[in-house]
């Protein structure tokens, strides 16, 4: 069982990526990101001319998560998702699935985040004459709500 070093930084030695209870393997970049729009408040007033007074939190507007994965024969990204591996049609993806990216830190303690009601926005495969010869697998989540684990 490999385990992670002993360091002050957080090494990516001690994070999972799972769906239904499975390691996915093979990712090579997990990109998980949220944002909000933040609305800047004026008023009508000689001696703030120009300044925002207040900046006021809106909703999220975007959670998402993009991934690449190497493709490997017996599990293409879809069937490491959880789906049938015939799955070559974003309109064939028809529910939602959760996510858990799981963190273990050498001291022992397990931590991380459920990403629930996800859905493919996007997927594709990176082919080229040049440079890594692995075939790269892509795709974008888009995820309904994000609970912590602890």
């Amino acid at each position: 069982m490999s385990r992670a070093p002993f360091t002050k930084a957080i090494t990516q030695h001690i994070v999972s990526i799972r769906v239904n209870g499975q390691t996915i393997g093979y990712i090579q970049q997990w990109n998980a990101s949220q944002r909000k729009d933040i609305t800047r408040v004026f008023e009508i007033n000689a001696a703030t001319s120009g300044r925002a007074v207040e900046l006021v939190p809106g909703n999220t507007t975007e959670d998402t998560i993009a991934v690449n994965r190497y493709d490997i024969y017996k599990k293409l990204m879809w069937k490491a998702f959880g789906f049938a591996a015939t799955i070559v049609h974003l309109s064939d993806h028809l529910r939602p699935f959760d996510v858990k990216e799981i963190w273990k830190t050498p001291q022992g303690e397990t931590y991380g985040t459920l990403y629930t009601g996800c859905w493919f926005a996007d997927t594709g495969r990176d082919i080229g004459a040049t440079g890594e010869r692995v075939m790269m697998a892509r795709g974008t989540l888009q995820v309904t709500d994000r609970i912590p684990l602890r």
